[in-house]
């Protein structure tokens, strides 16, 4: 049930973190909006319309006649009063807020994988202690429980202590193995690791 460490299992995840699902989606948001900022500082040239096409032209007067013919048309925009500064200000804002909330997540998620490994690798080595010690002890306390009651020299609630305190170390043992193996999943949750 205690979750086999190995030689660099902690810190492979460790540095797995910086390459998370939730970072890396950050890092793209930041991109992104990097990429918007771009396309709104070229808001002051002035773009160029370009169209063609075919148009028919009926009219409903006396003479009701048609008039076909192909149409070119051709518009520019003049940044005057509008160079797209609003704009440019918002997606450079939304930069600095991507790349903020990037150096945010950044931090938390190492100090919750930091965490995760100390809390790992104290109960890992708590656990080892306490089943080193708790298999001799234990066995050894049950035992001579067992036959101090068998010669007559400790009553049935004695007994039932010795065997509830060595039921209580093994249960304590199952729960310490269960806190290390759920840091583990934490941490391997935090480097953004699925698979079983």
């Amino acid at each position: 049930v205690l979750p086999s460490l190995g030689d660099d299992l902690v810190s492979t995840l460790l540095s797995a973190v910086d390459e998370s699902p939730s970072l890396r989606s950050l890092r793209e948001l930041g991109a992104a909006a990097a990429i918007d900022a771009e396309a709104s500082r070229r808001g002051w040239v002035p773009e160029l319309l370009l169209g063609a096409g075919y148009k028919g032209v009926t009219s409903y007067t006396a003479d009701n006649y048609r008039n076909d013919g192909f149409t070119l048309t051709i518009g520019i925009t003049l940044p005057i009063f509008d160079t797209g500064s609003a704009r440019t200000l918002r997606d450079e804002a939304r930069v600095r807020t991507a790349a903020a909330s990037l150096d945010i997540e950044t931090d938390r998620s190492r100090a919750d994988a930091v965490e995760a490994a100390t809390l790992l690798r104290e109960l890992v080595a708590l656990a080892e202690r306490f089943l080193a010690d708790r298999e001799a002890e234990g066995d050894a306390l049950t035992a001579g429980a067992t036959r101090a009651y068998e010669g007559g020299e400790l009553s049935v609630l004695e007994l039932l202590d010795a065997h509830r305190s060595a039921t209580e170390d093994a249960l304590f043992s199952v729960d310490v193995a269960l806190e290390a193996r759920l840091a583990l999943i934490e941490l391997e949750r935090l480097a953004g690791r699925t698979d079983p």
